[in-house]
């Protein structure tokens, strides 16, 4: 008899075990008494054998027979892979850009000055 496996997404939040990544599941819940809805986070160990996963992530997996003491998921797919590089480019182009301008108003006061 096949039972139906489970199949999560969520966002690496560690990938620093051999062929582990631990994966944060953020879901909404509603309080009983009160009505409000509020976030709930649970972290699964997920079996990534070619330590493709990265923190920031996204990605999907799905259950299977334990294979560890914590681990009871593989890595189906990465959905979306967060490329910190091109972030770290923009930021850094951004902040030159400011500093050049900050530098072109100081010397466009100075010259305003000396005239």
């Amino acid at each position: 008899m096949k039972k139906n496996k489970r199949i999560l997404e969520g966002v690496v939040v560690s990938n620093k075990m051999q062929k582990t990544a631990v994966v944060r599941v953020d879901t909404f819940k509603i309080h009983k008494t009160y009505k409000k809805r509020f976030k709930w986070s649970k972290n699964y160990k997920i079996h990534d054998e070619n330590n493709k996963c990265r923190p920031g992530d996204i990605v999907s997996f799905l259950e299977c027979r334990p294979l560890s003491k914590t681990k009871r998921f593989t890595l189906k797919q990465i959905i979306k892979e967060k490329n910190e590089n091109i972030d770290d480019i923009v930021l850094k182009d951004d902040v030159s850009k400011i500093l050049n301008k900050k530098q072109n108003d100081v010397s466009n006061q100075e010259e305003a000055t000396q005239s």
